[in-house]
């Protein structure tokens, strides 16, 4: 008689992966659907070419922090180990781009709206606490050895 091998078993830090990458992936859908005026806008109404690829390259940003670490986490729950070494990217591209896109607003305008920080803390989450949260987990699962 022959059987199908048994799938192999999730490890617990795979688990607890998955878990958190579920969690952290709908948090941060959560948080753009409940503030949809802050995430969904036309980039490519803004005045100057140098907006319109300030606040296209920071809508890739979010779009990216709300979907590459939970994929890659998974994926490396999944035993796909090499998925981590991009978690990187995907943690601090939305920083990057945010940063990049208050700068040039202050340049061209001399305007700095990083008071959202405080109207929102909400967004102290997804702007500060996650990246920092994401590239410590890097840091820890890389060095881990791969299976």
């Amino acid at each position: 008689m022959n059987q199908k091998p048994l799938p192999k078993q999730q490890q617990p830090l795979d688990y607890v992966l998955s878990v958190f990458a579920l969690s952290v992936g709908a948090v941060v859908w959560l948080i753009v659907f409940t503030f949809p005026d802050f995430y969904f806008f036309n980039p490519l109404d803004a005045p100057t070419a140098l907006r319109r690829v300030a606040l296209t390259l920071s809508t890739i940003g979010w779009i990216s922090q709300a979907t590459v670490p939970a994929i890659l986490i998974l994926l490396y729950a999944s035993g796909r180990r090499g998925a981590i070494k991009w978690l990187w990217f995907g943690a601090l591209l939305w920083p990057a781009t945010l940063l990049f896109s208050q700068v040039t607003n202050y340049m061209e305008n001399e305007a700095w709206f990083g008071n959202y920080l405080t109207d929102y803390p909400v967004f102290g989450f997804t702007d500060i606490a996650l990246p920092l949260v994401l590239m410590y987990l890097w840091t820890r699962l890389r060095t881990l050895p791969r299976e």
